[in-house]
């Protein structure tokens, strides 16, 4: 697999610990800095609404939302 390729894998457990008191828009930003991307505020929105996350769970914090929408 090439460099290029590896840098879009990713490993996601069936529970997913992420930090409840951020939003789905904070959660994303954090993780994804951590692997090296920077991506603007809509590019992240964008980025949720390509997995079917309702665009009104995008600022709400993760500890309401259920383990489905948890998992997108």
């Amino acid at each position: 697999m090439s460099l290029r390729n590896k840098r879009h894998l990713a490993y996601i457990p069936e529970t997913v610990l992420l930090y409840p008191y951020l939003t789905g828009i904070e959660n994303l930003d954090f993780f994804s800095k951590i692997a090296g991307f920077d991506y603007q505020k809509d590019e992240l929105s964008a980025l949720l609404k390509r997995t079917g996350l309702q665009e009104t769970a995008h600022h709400k914090p993760l500890g309401g939302y259920s383990k489905g929408m948890r998992q997108k």
